[in-house]
């Protein structure tokens, strides 16, 4: 600290006493006390504050403030740098909040008169709450004309429910009216969306898929003969099979806020035009085939669909098949050959390391064999062969073979055997619903053999993805729940938000609202994959049933259970008992 007295001073007696002067620096500066004079003592002169400051190279001097201090001699800290007086921010900011504390709160009013608009904002809603008996609280028009103008409504106000909510605020300040009170007090103009095209079908939908099918006889002692192929009904090239009424354009609303709410214009209506169907020459309303065979409409896909008959082999004469009708071959399908089809496939003699895929049944009058790991049936309908060995089957439908199933891989909603010769050995089998076999495994501990029966894969893999989105709809729902109940609860506290935390509140409650509507189709769709499942366990018991010998070394898994088998079993039927695999007597 440096004292700065007047050059020519008495020394002080009594109550005399030069003025004097010094400066600090604290955090927030520098500052300088100038003490006044006492008695006749003699104020100190500016000269000589300023010389000894400038001695003290002081950065950011303001000497204006300087020479008022000295002025003023107060004997007070005076601020003397440059920029803005901490002192008086401080002055300034409590007569500020001071005034502001003084100033009368208005009543916040919104628990009492708000607005709920729809999604859209085509419609608004007013709700009036009575305000309790021991508040002195008065509802308005005013109060009601202020939110609608804060909601931005300048669209589709409705006066004659104006009139009824003003009747409705006198009664409530009579206290005649203690109820809320709801209303549509606006209602833009809702979207008129365009209507999809619209099809006009001249054939018999009849049946599963609609469309002429195949027909598929029976023999005598309940076999089904796939030879009856041609007789099939088939429709003429050049038929018009269909009428297309075009779609119409939508017309746009308006919301209460004045903005316009987009229409959708009308879509062709889902419907994809598949092989064998052209339009007419110069009307592209009018669906004709393009071939001879048969007309299917299904999965919104509409088409014509014929037979492909080969008198002899798939091989190198015909090359690989990929056909959208039934594929009948009188011969063999040759190693490395592929047949791929819309529809069934027939094979009168065997699958040598070929592949098909059929959207349809696969028959195969004699075996599947492979040798180079390439044979490979993928079906939508049933599967049936003589013998099946070291090949890879997928169906969605029935497995059959009457000799037996050898080192494969089989995925199907069930697979039955009941020859007498009919064995599973090697490989891995799973089935949806059961497994019956006249012999499963082998005296040989080297051929393991492994049967899953109980589980979908397609089924199971959509349950993990919805399981997975629902979880983490769920996080999102629970963080925006999280938000919502701090933002009460400071409301709550202060009786009103401020503007951003209030937009904030709505934000939420948005997307809270977007959040549990996105879930619930989810939840719902799961709920019915649960349930199917529930309801094919009460009703359809997953099981492995042998006719004949179970052999040791075969793993078992029925939905959760599993067990590997270490003695010989017969005639028995393998079920799911809790967490365990029950070996009972054949049923």
């Amino acid at each position: 600290m440096e004292v700065i007295a007047a050059e020519e001073t008495a020394a002080p007696s009594g109550r005399n006493l030069d003025g004097y002067a010094y400066h600090f620096t604290d955090k927030r500066g520098t500052w300088l006390v100038v003490a006044p004079p006492l008695g006749e003592g003699v104020s100190v002169a500016a000269e000589v504050v300023e010389r000894e400051l400038q001695k003290l190279n002081i950065e950011n001097l303001d000497w204006g403030r300087v020479r008022a201090a000295v002025a003023n001699a107060t004997g007070h800290p005076a601020w003397i740098l440059t920029g803005t007086d901490p002192d008086e921010e401080a002055r300034l900011a409590a007569a500020v909040a001071a005034e502001e504390a003084a100033r009368p709160k208005p009543v916040d009013k919104t628990p009492y008169v708000f607005i709920t608009p729809s999604e859209d904002w085509v419609s608004v809603k007013l709700t009036l709450v009575p305000p309790e008996a021991d508040k002195d609280i008065e509802l308005t028009l005013e109060d009601v004309q202020k939110v609608i103008q804060e909601g931005g409504i300048v669209y589709g106000l409705q006066d004659d429910k104006m009139a009824e909510v003003d009747d409705i605020l006198l009664r409530i300040r009579d206290r005649e009216w203690t109820e809320p009170f709801e209303i549509e007090i606006a209602h833009g103009m809702d979207p008129d969306h365009g209507q999809d095209a619209q099809y006009d079908f001249f054939f018999n939908q009849g049946g599963e898929g609609g469309g002429a099918r195949p027909k598929v006889d029976e023999t005598g002692d309940g076999r089904v003969d796939y030879f009856a192929v041609k007789d099939i009904e088939n429709i003429k090239r050049g038929t018009a099979i269909a009428r297309r009424i075009a779609p119409t354009k939508g017309v746009a609303g308006r919301s209460c806020r004045g903005e316009e709410i987009p229409a959708r214009d009308g879509s062709e209506g889902g419907i994809e035009l598949g092989g064998g169907v052209e339009h007419a020459l110069g009307n592209e309303n009018i669906l004709v085939a393009a071939l001879d065979g048969q007309v299917k409409f299904a999965d919104n896909k509409l088409m014509v669909q014929a037979l492909y008959d080969i008198p002899g082999d798939v091989d190198l004469s015909t090359g690989s098949v990929d056909f959208i009708g039934t594929v009948v071959v009188h011969g063999n399908l040759q190693p490395g050959f592929k047949i791929i089809a819309g529809e069934d496939v027939v094979i009168d003699g065997v699958v040598d390391d070929g592949e098909i895929q059929a959207v349809g049944k696969v028959t195969v009058k004699g075996g599947i064999l492979g040798q180079g790991g390439k044979a490979k049936i993928v079906a939508g309908g049933d599967v049936k062969a003589k013998y099946i060995r070291n090949a890879a089957i997928e169906t969605k439908g029935l497995l059959t073979s009457d000799e037996g199933i050898l080192h494969c891989k089989v995925s199907a909603r069930s697979v039955k055997m009941t020859g007498k010769r009919a064995q599973i050995v090697g490989g891995e089998i799973a089935a949806e619903e059961e497994i019956v076999a006249s012999t499963i495994g082998s005296n040989s501990s080297a051929t393991p053999t492994l049967l899953t029966v109980g589980e979908s894969a397609a089924k199971r893999a959509e349950i993990n993805a919805l399981a997975d989105r629902i979880k983490k709809g769920e996080e999102e729902l629970d963080t925006t729940n999280k938000g919502l109940v701090t933002l009460t609860a400071l409301k709550e506290r202060a009786g009103a938000l401020p503007p951003d935390k209030a937009k904030l509140m709505m934000g939420l409650t948005r997307a809270k609202q977007k959040l549990e509507t996105d879930l619930k189709p989810d939840k719902e769709r799961l709920q019915q994959i649960l349930a199917e499942e529930e309801e094919q366990r009460k009703h359809h018991q997953a099981k492995i049933s042998i006719l004949g010998t179970l052999y040791p070394g075969v793993k078992v898994q029925i939905r959760g259970a599993k067990k590997t088998i270490i003695e010989e079993a017969r005639y028995c039927t393998l079920t799911e008992k809790g967490s365990e695999v029950k070996i009972g007597p054949y049923k």
